[in-house]
């Protein structure tokens, strides 16, 4: 066996690590998730309207964590008119509605 092949074999064996770890990573934000998309998520700043879930990891736990993004939501529950998004974490959702207007 020469280098360039042991090489090749070793970006193979990593590859299937990191396929099966984000598998996994997916299946427990599936399993963990409070919200999904078109629900109206609420944190200690702001209201959004969640457009896509995706995969967050956090140095302190270790585990992965669902982040939200969307459209933010003034007080009166409507889409700011600039379009403005944000970003929630799952760990601090205050509230989670079902659909939006």
């Amino acid at each position: 066996m020469t280098t360039e092949e042991y090489d090749h074999e070793l970006r193979l064996i990593k590859d299937a690590r990191l396929r099966a770890q984000r598998d996994l990573d997916v299946k427990y934000i599936r399993a963990n998730a409070r919200a999904t998309v078109g629900n109206v998520v609420t944190d200690h700043r702001c209201s959004i309207v969640v457009d896509r879930v995706e995969v967050g990891h956090l140095g302190w736990s270790g585990y992965p964590e669902a982040v939200y993004h969307g459209r933010r939501l003034t007080k009166s529950g409507k889409v700011y008119k600039n379009g403005a998004t944000d970003t929630i974490y799952n760990r601090n959702i205050k509230s989670v509605r079902e659909g939006w207007k």
